[in-house]
């Protein structure tokens, strides 16, 4: 059994593991904001999302993000989300 080279996640919109770098992490601090970390480097629970709007939309709706974090995540949040895969 080969072993992938890039360590793996699942979008929490669309459900499908994809390699780390093709997400965009989001991170729950010690506080329990949700703050989205370009870096990928922010201590804390982290939860990951694809780069398309519809996996954004379909999170929101079910609220997947608190989910992932088992605490409440401001609908800010999916806005920021937005305006991210907008730039790219």
């Amino acid at each position: 059994m080969s072993k992938n080279p890039y360590p793996m996640r699942m979008c929490c919109g669309c459900r499908v593991s994809r390699a780390k770098g093709e997400l965009i992490r989001i991170v729950r601090t010690e506080d329990g904001k949700a703050i989205i970390d370009k870096s990928c480097r922010l201590p804390g629970r982290g939860a990951y999302i694809c780069h398309s709007e519809e996996c954004i939309a379909k999170a929101e709706k079910k609220n997947r993000l608190a989910g992932c974090f088992k605490a409440n995540v401001h609908v800010q949040i999916y806005s920021e989300l937005r305006e991210l895969v907008k730039g790219v």
